[in-house]
């Protein structure tokens, strides 16, 4: 039986030491306001690029904007 492969723009690239999921609301903030700060900063450098360098940053902006989606819904769901 084959093992299908992760698709990576469904799964998201998570950062080094960064859970599947949490239960503390205190990680689950970290990760947000670390997600928050990787989206602003990419989403500037991305401003300032051209052509393929800008359309590469952009999906990595989009990528962290979904972690950073992921991580806000969290914290919600834990401050209930």
């Amino acid at each position: 039986m084959a093992i299908p492969i992760p698709d990576k723009r469904q799964d998201g690239i998570r950062l080094h030491g960064e859970p599947e999921d949490s239960s503390d609301l205190e990680e689950a903030c970290h990760w947000r306001n670390t997600y928050k700060e990787l989206a602003f900063g990419f989403a500037g450098i991305a401003a300032s690029e051209t052509g393929t360098r800008r359309r590469g940053r952009n999906l990595q902006v989009r990528r962290l904007q979904d972690r950073l989606g992921f991580w806000e819904r969290r914290c919600r769901e834990l401050t209930r």
